[in-house]
């Protein structure tokens, strides 16, 4: 089980990751358009940070996000909780974590391009 503690970190960290996806899908947006491999890019959900210039601000929302992942997926691994459910949990963060961490650097790589 964790701790009250460990729970109000998770919970932290969760928001590290859910706010900024529930707010502007950084991530789902990007992961869309390279999945569609389209040469337009396509907009789930039009936002302010999907114009170009702002790449620089979405890199580092999408960092934060990284970080929630990660944090979130280190405190569940350190927990004692059942293995089945600590094992799922994990698979998941760790392939939302690759997800974001390849959106990331490809928005590092292009930070410059749009300008």
């Amino acid at each position: 089980m964790l701790s009250k503690i460990q729970k109000i970190w998770l919970g932290i960290f969760g928001a590290m990751f859910l706010i900024p996806e529930i707010l502007w899908s950084p991530i789902m947006n990007f992961s869309y358009t390279i999945w569609e491999s389209k040469n337009i890019p396509t907009i789930l959900r039009n936002n302010f940070l999907i114009h170009s210039d702002y790449r620089s601000m979405v890199a580092f929302v999408v960092l934060i996000q990284c970080i929630g992942l990660l944090s979130s997926l280190i405190l569940i691994l350190r927990s004692k909780t059942n293995f089945i459910f600590k094992i799922i949990l994990s698979i998941i963060l760790s392939l939302l974590f690759i997800l974001s961490l390849l959106v990331f650097i490809f928005l590092s790589a292009t930070i410059n391009m749009g300008s």
